[in-house]
């Protein structure tokens, strides 16, 4: 087995201290969503358990959990994780409309795994991002969508420059998928 060739190893340098804080930021959200999504998985358990599930007051809480837990491990982890991509490949992150970014990402997340807990909505199960029907539920999705916006707004106002190293090339990379974000929102 040969040694990894060091020059091979594409990396993104953080170097402002804002700039590191909002990819840990992104990071932290990625993670917590990760987490939000296990307490889930257990509550899905839970509402199906002989027993348990006769203390579980919300009726139908099998699907709201269920719609939960796709949310926060699909949609939220994802575009978190891709927060952290594109925070970290802009060498001007960690401004103030970053941190609104991550406000708002960050509260329509919060939101989220809330509506559950007091009865809010009807499941809807689909393919892509199943949603609870009730406003609540679409002002989460909605205010979380705001804060990716607001994140792909930051990250395509500054182009990288030069493609001289294997950086630049995982900056453009970064940038380069944040417009395809941005047609879809």
């Amino acid at each position: 087995m040969t040694a990894l060739n060091t020059s091979m190893v594409m990396q993104l340098s953080l170097v402002a201290a804002a700039q590191k804080t909002i990819v840990k930021k992104w990071l932290g959200l990625a993670v917590a969503s990760l987490l939000g999504a296990g307490v889930f998985s257990l509550l899905l358990v839970l509402s199906r358990t002989p027993g348990v599930q006769d203390f579980i007051p919300w009726v139908d809480f099998f699907h709201v959990a269920l719609v939960v837990h796709v949310d926060l491990s699909v949609l939220i982890w994802f575009l978190s994780m891709a927060g952290v991509f594109w925070t970290s490949s802009n060498p001007a992150s960690g401004g103030l409309l970053d941190q609104w970014a991550w406000n708002f990402a960050a509260l329509g997340a919060l939101i989220m795994v809330a509506c559950p807990f007091f009865g809010v909505g009807e499941p809807l199960m689909n393919n892509y991002v199943p949603v609870l029907q009730h406003p609540a539920f679409y002002l989460a999705l909605c205010v979380f969508g705001f804060g990716i916006l607001l994140l792909l707004v930051a990250r395509l106002l500054t182009i990288p420059q030069g493609f001289n190293s294997g950086e630049s090339v995982l900056s453009w990379a970064s940038y380069l998928a944040a417009i395809p974000a941005l047609l879809s929102i």
